[in-house]
Order: C-alpha cells, then sequence, then structure tokens
C-alpha cells in the first residue's frame, strides 16, 4: 500500500482569528517511495560558469514538489465544500483554524500531485 503524509507548520501560533491562508507562502513535496528501489530523488544539473575548474556540470538532487498555485486551493475548497456537505453537522464542531489547516492540507495534496505529474509523469492526481 502506498500513502502521502503533509505536515504544515507555517510558523504561526494556532488561533481562531478570520484570517485566510496565505497562498503565496505553501510548497508541497512528496516522498515518493518504492518497494525494490527505496527514495526517488529527481536530479538537476546546473552549470556555473565562475567555477574555477571551467563550465563543470554540478547534480543537485530534490524531491518532487513545488509551490501550491491558486488553482490547488480553489480545487481544495470544491472538495472541502463537496465533503461537508456529505458529512452534516460532524463537519461543524471544527474551529475555524482546524477548517483552514485541512483546506491547505487538500490544497498540498493536490498541488504535489500536479508537481509529480508534472516533473516525472507519475500520475497520482485522480487518487
Amino acid at each position: 500500500s502506498e500513502g502521502v503524509s503533509y505536515v504544515v507548520d507555517d510558523g504561526e501560533e494556532d488561533s481562531d482569528d478570520e484570517s485566510s491562508v496565505d497562498e503565496d507562502f505553501h510548497r508541497s513535496f512528496l516522498f515518493v517511495v518504492h518497494d525494490r528501489f527505496g527514495l526517488m530523488l529527481l536530479t538537476q544539473e546546473i552549470h556555473r560558469i565562475d567555477d574555477k575548474e571551467g563550465d563543470l556540470p554540478r547534480i543537485r538532487f530534490k524531491l518532487p514538489g513545488g509551490h501550491v498555485d491558486a488553482p490547488e486551493f480553489e480545487a481544495a475548497s470544491i472538495l472541502m465544500k463537496s465533503i461537508a456537505a456529505g458529512k452534516g453537522k460532524g463537519n461543524q464542531s471544527l474551529t475555524r483554524r482546524q477548517r483552514q489547516r485541512r483546506h491547505l492540507l487538500e490544497a498540498c495534496r493536490i498541488g504535489a500531485a500536479r508537481t509529480l505529474f508534472e516533473e516525472t509523469g507519475i500520475d497520482k492526481r485522480h487518487c
């Protein structure tokens, strides 16, 4: 079985204020683990012109993922509304901050799936 865990730390104390999630701040990355080959890291060549040894390529490793865009927040809003409509009163017991965090996590999940597809061709956008 496969699963993805998300951790969100926006550096703010928990509160129930009326502020919304800052869409320009968030990024989402995935740890993709293959049963046989292990952790997937992407490679990127970086050419440094000021290198003393000439224009030698350097390899940088990175996790798949990146910026969470506005369409991901919009899609998360639609999904959260449909989930709330199906659950009835159970979702109403959440504080505003808890609803914001769930919205952020859903937007991050959608954004991570999009960037995973863009960077690798692995399509988990509809899972």
